[in-house]
């Protein structure tokens, strides 16, 4: 029966003498060799025709994609398995880039593997590709619509988020509707550093679920393309080592403080880093170091270390028989490590006891590390503290008076807990005058 006047794609479905189903008998033997029941003929067990009511058939055609569907199917399944969407065509070239150009100078000096000329050179292409086009390069998509999205994040005064947030959540939607493909089928260097600036928006906005769940997709990523083994930076020059490093530290310090601060696993453990810290400063003759912000990614990296193995003592004492004496051996160890890398800053970044109240502003960038250091000192207290109050505990140091006494004169290294906060809550108001959104968190 030929097609239906309705939709010329649709055929007879219906109609069991169609060549279709008559070539489906031939094939399968089986069918068409079937045993007619006892007492009856084959002629009995020949069905009747069924009607071919017009009804039945505009109702079918009625719900299958009509001749004008087929194109845009057909360019769907060009695009591959993925449904992407722009929600908001990029500005012009014009626009974008004084706004990107003022804001990475100040991003990059916390997150260095932001490096401001390729970024604004991938703008530059962008731009000339069109302001809708993704299918180029997916990566680069990603990377400059959530860029854009962090510039006007990063601008954005705290009177003024409710007014400004909505204008950058279309353009990051650009970004999370090639998540998947990123997600699923990225396999280098580019699709890790582009769901990693995602995870810094996100970071951004105070959503740590969200933002949990883009850092360890960017952790995966750097595991397929090889960031943790040594064997990828084989063939490379100085500069792409040490910038492909930044990549995947940068990963390992936002997903340690994320945890330190929300109780989150960590998306990637010490144990499984088998490559060098960043590159160490270099001294100049007068022996003062030049502190740039690949230097303080180092100092960050090395104290991420030290966060995933606080994170580690307050995980296994909790599920593991650990003795006290052994907690506190760990937690002592751990607290002279914390003073070690203290003092092995320069002056200028290290974390002091007591903030001037004479000193200038410091950099955005110094604060947030020592933010990190006195966050990091209050957990290690904190777990202190969480341990001590477990009934076992309590019962096994007062069943042991000379335990419980050295236990209280061990002395600490570190500031305490309460000290931490005190220092935190006086970086911010004495040395910020107007920090940007994202840091609040």
């Amino acid at each position: 029966m030929p097609p239906t006047e309705q939709n010329p794609y649709l055929l007879d479905v219906v109609d069991p003498d169609h060549d279709m189903f008559r070539q489906s008998h031939a094939d399968n033997p089986k069918r068409s060799s079937a045993v007619p029941a006892a007492g009856s003929s084959e002629k009995d067990n020949v069905k009747p025709d069924r009607p071919r009511s017009p009804e039945f058939l505009s109702r079918m055609s009625s719900m299958l994609p009509g001749p004008d569907a087929f194109p845009s199917i057909m360019t769907q399944q060009s695009q591959g398995r993925f449904s992407r969407e722009v929600h908001a065509p990029l500005p012009s070239k014009a626009l974008i880039l004084p706004l990107l150009g003022g804001a990475l100078d100040e991003i990059s000096k916390f997150w260095p593997f932001l490096d401001t000329k390729s970024l604004l050179g991938m703008m530059e292409e962008q731009c000339a590709a069109g302001p809708e086009n993704f299918h180029q390069d997916p990566c680069r998509w990603v990377t400059v619509n959530t860029l854009l999205a962090i510039s006007i994040q990063w601008r954005t005064a705290s009177s003024a988020i409710n007014n400004l947030f909505p204008v950058t959540w279309p353009f990051f939607k650009n970004a999370l509707s090639v998540f998947p493909q990123l997600s699923l089928q990225g396999k280098d260097i580019a699709a890790c550093h582009s769901v990693l600036v995602m995870a810094i928006f996100m970071h951004g906005t105070g959503d740590m679920r969200a933002t949990a769940s883009l850092v360890a997709a960017a952790a995966h990523l750097a595991r397929v393309a090889g960031l943790h083994n040594p064997d990828w930076y084989g063939s490379m020059d100085v500069n792409e080592i040490e910038n492909h490093k930044r990549v995947f530290w940068s990963i390992q310090i936002i997903s340690n403080n994320l945890s330190m601060r929300s109780g989150l696993p960590v998306a990637l453990n010490d144990d499984e880093i088998e490559i060098d810290l960043p590159s160490e400063p270099t001294v100049d003759e007068a022996g003062s170091s030049s502190v740039t912000a690949a230097h303080l990614c180092r100092y960050m990296a090395q104290l991420s270390l030290l966060q995933c193995r606080i994170l580690r003592v307050g995980r296994d004492a909790k599920k593991t028989s650990q003795s006290p004496t052994e907690f506190y051996r760990d937690i002592s160890k751990l607290d002279h490590r914390l003073e070690e890398w203290r003092l092995g800053l320069p002056l200028e970044l290290r974390p002091a006891r007591v903030v001037p109240l004479s000193e200038d502003d410091l950099d955005p960038s110094i604060v947030n590390l020592q933010l990190t250091y006195f966050s990091t000192v209050w957990k290690l207290h904190q777990d202190m503290t969480n341990y001590n109050s477990r009934p076992e505990v309590s019962t096994y140091l007062l069943a042991i008076p000379e335990l419980r006494q050295d236990f209280l004169a061990t002395p600490w290294l570190s500031p305490t807990a309460a000290d931490a906060a005190r220092m935190s809550l006086l970086l911010f108001m004495k040395h910020i005058s107007s920090p940007p959104f994202p840091l609040l968190w």
